[in-house]
């Protein structure tokens, strides 16, 4: 079915999934195109589509609302988005949570290790790294937090890539040393990156030399900026998932902490990457305005990346079989201890778990 589709299509339980960015009359010709494929491949399928079913969800704070139609029927619009769901069975784990930033669990030998699950990792810890609360309280809550919620930064990843300011963008607060050589360098290069802060905590006996502090923006409008700057903070930034799904390219600086996704991520496909001393970070700009097509491919990648592996299912799924792994290696029983209180769980299915799933369809 997904055979020359060109945007994202999602697949829960019975239902079809399909969405883009319509930002510009491709985006708008690039949906109606894969509409039509669904109508071809039914077709020839011998199924049909029961038109009922199929609604507009508008993801923007634009007011214009887009319309389309198939085989001469417009598709009616829907404010909220609704999947079926399969429920799946946790297996009973028993672990550490860590809610601090930093890894705690220090390399030592096997016997020794405890089971910490954490919200970074590092090269020089053996937490078990799971999708940050920032990620998944996102996830959680939907649209409740736009700022930070992946399906809002598909629809708001600002101009065409042409019209993007040329300036490398960066805001945030004082919490690691290279943050305050980074500003240094926009002062220095005020037309190459624009780099400011908007707290100071870690240093405020430096504010004067970094300063002054500058208001928030808000997170869409980064994406008015072709570069991207991630840098770390006090462990990684957990801000990446972000970045990469909009449409500009990021330049990520070389670090020993990580998330959970990161091993599946490639320097020079998916993020261009900088030395953690910030000493070639110019140096990677300026190959950057002298390779554009190259960097606007970049770019795709990253957002292709952060579409396939980072929407709410792929974070429900990891959790799922994270959880799952973590119980086949458990030596002992979990128990109820005293004191401990029960969870109640959510009755609502935002992001149903396509985990070992038989999928069995008669309707598109």
């Amino acid at each position: 079915m997904d055979s020359g589709i060109e945007c994202i299509l999602s697949n829960f339980a019975d239902d079809t999934k399909l969405s883009g960015a319509v930002d510009t009359l491709e985006g708008r010709d690039a949906i109606k195109g894969d509409m039509n494929r669904f109508r071809r491949w039914a077709h020839t399928n011998l199924m049909k589509f029961n038109k009922a079913k199929c609604k507009v969800v508008h993801l923007s704070r634009s007011k214009s609302k887009r319309r389309y139609k198939l085989g001469g029927e417009w598709f009616e619009g829907s404010t909220e988005e609704k999947d079926l769901g399969v429920s799946v069975k946790m297996p009973d784990v028993e672990f550490f949570v860590n809610l601090g930033d930093w890894p705690l669990e220090k390399k030592k030998p096997p016997q020794n290790l405890h089971p910490i699950f954490s919200w970074c990792g590092s090269s020089e810890s053996k937490d078990i790294v799971m999708p940050t609360y920032d990620l998944t309280d996102s996830v959680l809550e939907t649209m409740g937090r736009v700022s930070l919620d992946m399906m809002s930064v598909q629809a708001n990843t600002g101009p065409s890539w042409e019209d993007k300011n040329t300036t490398a963008f960066w805001r945030g607060r004082d919490s690691r040393k290279e943050r305050l050589e980074l500003v240094k360098l926009s002062r220095k290069y005020p037309e190459i990156i624009d780099a400011a802060f908007t707290n100071f905590f870690f240093f405020k006996h430096d504010e004067n030399l970094y300063g002054p502090i500058v208001k928030h923006i808000s997170f869409f409008d980064f994406f008015k900026y072709k570069y991207q700057i991630n840098i770390d903070g006090t462990v990684a930034a957990y801000r990446l998932p972000y970045l990469l799904a909009g449409n500009s390219v990021v330049l990520k600086q070389d670090s020993i902490y990580y998330e959970h996704f990161y091993n599946e991520l490639q320097p020079w496909k998916h993020y261009i990457p900088f030395k953690s001393d910030l000493s070639d970070l110019l140096e990677k700009l300026q190959w950057a305005k002298e390779h554009d097509e190259e960097a606007k491919k970049i770019a795709k990648s990253g957002q292709e990346f952060a579409r396939n592996n980072l929407m709410g299912d792929h974070i429900f799924c990891y959790y799922f079989k994270l959880f799952q792994e973590y119980s086949s290696l458990q030596v002992s029983e979990p128990k109820i201890r005293d004191g401990m209180e029960k969870v109640q769980q959510p009755e609502d299915d935002l992001f149903p778990c396509t985990c070992h799933r038989k999928k069995t369809k008669d309707e598109l």
